[in-house]
């Protein structure tokens, strides 16, 4: 349960944070969710985790609250037993992790950066809107003052070259 809601606050995240890229572009939907899809594998690199120290934390300090640990103490149970499916789950679980970060992510991960390079160059008015600095270009800075809805064009561009030395 704590992995859905992590993983589902890390996407709404992402979504809050990227979506206006790309809505009102003129972009296919099946891009959208294809975005989406690729950048989802961040998401579970961080959310599982996250999720596992949560459910380790609410499960033990449960067991300490209700005194069932004191209960388990006495009757003879050492503290090696009560940690020992936890410990065989989360040494499954990073041996998992270690394979889907070093293999799927980043595939995943340069797919992502894929698509948006050939959506950008596809249509460059998904990375450029007016009224803001950008600096997607090495050694540019770009400023555009307006956008002409009907045809697309941006009006009164600046550029700036710098060298980064």
């Amino acid at each position: 349960m704590s992995l859905t809601v992590l993983f589902l606050i890390l996407l709404a995240q992402f979504l809050l944070k990227n979506i206006d890229k790309f809505l009102g572009k003129g972009l296919e939907i099946s891009l959208l969710f294809e975005m989406v899809y690729y950048n989802m594998a961040w998401v579970v690199a961080l959310a599982v985790p996250m999720a596992i120290l949560v459910s380790t934390l609410m499960a033990f300090g449960r067991l300490s609250s209700d005194n069932e640990i004191t209960a388990m103490r006495s009757s003879g149970i050492t503290y090696l037993s009560l940690l020992g499916p936890a410990l065989v789950f989360s040494i499954t679980v990073a041996i998992l992790m270690m394979y889907f970060n070093n293999w799927i992510l980043p595939d995943m991960n340069y797919k992502a950066r894929n698509l948006i390079s050939n959506i950008s160059k596809k249509n460059p008015e998904v990375l450029f809107d007016q009224k803001q600095l950008h600096n997607e270009l090495d050694g540019y800075v770009i400023y555009f003052e307006s956008r002409d809805e009907s045809s697309g064009q941006f009006k009164n561009a600046t550029i700036i070259e710098h060298n980064n030395v």
